[in-house]
């Protein structure tokens, strides 16, 4: 037994080290990412400041350089993501969601149950034991005092 290998701590370090190569990974694009962005800032900005620009290609420049501003937010935004305090938190939220799911389903189930309790009639025999009622339509609702009454006749 001292010679085999836990696989469960194996598979825990495996996640460990994995989750922390992903987020470096992404930490590390989203800042290549915000250099190239203040780097092309520059240079387009430099650019279009020069008077032999015109109004439309500032423009179009303007236009670009706010795409790229969004999509470097977005890449700097997205690590947050993968926190295990976020990670955890959204856990919980899907587990609370899937939980109520579940006992929707039993609330729907228990209730289709009962509603066949429901459609019958019962009463105590002689000795005490609970018994059900015969009644001709078992869809119409019958009173149980007036069943036990012609229950006490038929005697």
């Amino acid at each position: 037994m001292a010679n085999e290998i836990d696989y469960r701590a194996v598979r825990r370090e495996v996640e460990k080290q994995l989750k922390f190569r992903k987020m470096a990974g992404r930490f590390t694009f989203a800042a290549v990412n915000t250099i190239l962005f203040v780097i092309f800032s520059v240079i387009a900005l430099s650019a279009t400041s020069s008077a032999g620009m015109s109004e439309s290609v500032q423009s179009a420049v303007m236009l670009l350089w706010s795409g790229y501003l969004v999509a470097t937010v977005f890449h700097l935004i997205a690590p947050i993501f993968d926190l295990k305090s976020v990670e955890d938190n959204m856990r919980k939220e899907i587990v609370g969601r899937v939980i109520g799911a579940e006992m929707l389903k039993l609330d729907a189930d228990e209730a289709v149950e009962t509603s066949q309790k429901r459609k019958n009639t019962y009463g105590l025999s002689d000795d005490g034991e609970l018994e059900i009622i015969e009644t001709p339509d078992a869809d119409a609702a019958v009173d149980p005092v007036d069943a036990e009454i012609k229950r006490a006749l038929r005697r």
